[in-house]
């Protein structure tokens, strides 16, 4: 997932889209400080998703002041990216029954 990251950010670059570039570059940031505070600590999975979920928050709340202006364009295009980088939930219905028909 780190690669994917990395290679999205250099795809964003050469397209010039400034905000998606801005927020890739925040969750690598965000994985790359975590690492640094905890020394010999390798960037994991998890560490990416939290982060993503975190800065897809930020812009569904910015995307909650910007309703019909330019910005609701980008700020949607950028909480879809986001939001493709968290795997999906299972609903608990879902999970009652991958339960039930493992006999657990």
């Amino acid at each position: 997932m780190l690669e994917k990251l990395k290679q999205d950010k250099i795809t964003a670059r050469k397209e010039g889209n400034k905000s998606l570039l801005s927020a890739i570059d925040f969750v690598l940031t965000d994985v790359e400080t975590k690492q640094g505070r905890l020394k010999n600590a390798t960037i994991e999975e998890k560490d990416i998703i939290k982060s993503s979920e975190k800065e897809a928050d930020r812009y569904k709340e910015m995307l909650s002041y910007s309703v019909g202006t330019a910005e609701a364009d980008t700020y949607e295009e950028i909480i879809e990216y986001l939001t493709s980088l968290v795997p999906a939930k299972l609903s608990e219905e879902t999970i009652k029954t991958i339960l039930e028909d493992n006999d657990i």
